[in-house]
């Protein structure tokens, strides 16, 4: 333990005025104030199927806080363990929440992707939806597009030879994300034609409901 982490925990122990900040950290110190604290708080989102931002607010955490960081990765790592049995409550927890989080890096964002990827246990309609989820991701796209390549040249060969072989064995066409008038940025099959289509140049991409990565 670090020093600043124990006189954090003796301050604590020595409260004992009414801000309900310190009174929450108080009752359950380990959650913030130990190496384990960001498992803890994942199992919580993942077992309790949380939003991150009423944990966020439960605990008083700053959400750009490289605790926090911590957190939303120890709970999607939670999440890819059991895969194997996947329920509509975890799907729509990794898929929904976690993955569409907008605090990851992008290479962070990669490296997980790719640890899901070459999860043995992801099949089925888990498969299904994380190819859906990675090929309309701003972060990766269809790698079978030139335009996404760079997207890719963080992830290792492995796990791209893998999607290679899922769109090899249950195709989807071509897809690209184009900004279409008062619908915003949305997916659209490659090279097909629309009118309603815009440049976009200058705009930042914002994907679609079904993803934010």
């Amino acid at each position: 333990m670090s020093p600043s982490i124990d006189l954090a925990r003796n301050l604590l122990g020595r409260y004992d005025g009414p801000s309900p900040v310190v009174l929450k950290w108080k009752a359950s110190p380990d959650v913030v104030l130990s190496d384990q604290g960001p498992e803890m708080l994942g199992r919580i989102v993942v077992e309790e199927n949380r939003t991150l931002v009423s944990l966020w607010e439960e605990w008083y955490l700053d959400s750009c806080s490289p605790f926090v960081h911590a957190v939303v990765e120890a709970a999607t790592a939670t999440c890819r363990h059991l895969l194997a049995r996947p329920t509509r409550a975890l799907l729509g927890l990794l898929f929904g929440e976690l993955l569409t989080w907008t605090g990851w890096e992008p290479r962070r964002f990669r490296q997980e992707i790719a640890r899901l990827i070459l999860q043995g246990a992801v099949a089925g309609q888990a498969r299904e939806i994380m190819q859906q989820f990675i090929l309309a991701s701003s972060y990766l796209g269809d790698p079978r597009l030139a335009a996404n390549q760079a997207n890719w040249a963080e992830v290792p060969q492995e796990a791209k030879n893998r999607v290679f072989r899922w769109l090899s064995e249950n195709p989807f066409r071509l897809l690209e994300q184009v900004y279409q008038e008062g619908r915003g940025w949305t997916m659209r099959p490659h090279g097909h034609d629309n009118d309603e289509v815009q440049a976009g140049q200058g705009t930042q991409q914002q994907p679609t409901a079904l993803v934010s990565r």
